[in-house]
């Protein structure tokens, strides 16, 4: 939560190039006590967390509909986070948790972000 707090407003002026897409507002999430969570009558299960890059490699599975919500792990078309992962043990992290996402066999997945004409399978 802390690098949270320390870096979104570096983060803001990074990203400034995307004009009306850039986001209005920063909200700061409350940190999740336990591992789960529910939404809307749907309970979810916080997932991943990998030893050698836990902050990037959480997400959430919700078995019922056998959902996948990919936090930082899932982009649609892109690798955003390259810059963020710099070592071969970091990249590895991230393709361990993702082979475990698909071991879930998901019916539907959530990227974290896609861009601004998003692929067929996300209309």
């Amino acid at each position: 939560m802390e690098r949270i707090k320390r870096s979104w407003q570096g983060k803001l002026k990074t990203w400034a190039h995307l004009g009306k897409n850039l986001t209005t507002e920063v909200i700061v999430p409350e940190v999740l006590q336990g591992d789960h969570v529910s939404i809307e009558g749907h309970d979810f299960e916080l997932r991943g967390g990998h030893p050698d890059l836990v902050w990037r490699t959480e997400y959430l599975w919700q078995s019922e509909d056998r959902a996948v919500v990919g936090g930082g792990l899932l982009f649609a078309g892109l690798h955003a986070w390259t810059a963020d992962t710099p070592t071969p043990r970091e990249r590895h992290a991230w393709a361990e948790t993702l082979a475990e996402m698909e071991r879930l066999a998901p019916g539907s997945w959530s990227p974290a972000t896609v861009p601004p004409t998003p692929p067929p399978m996300l209309r």
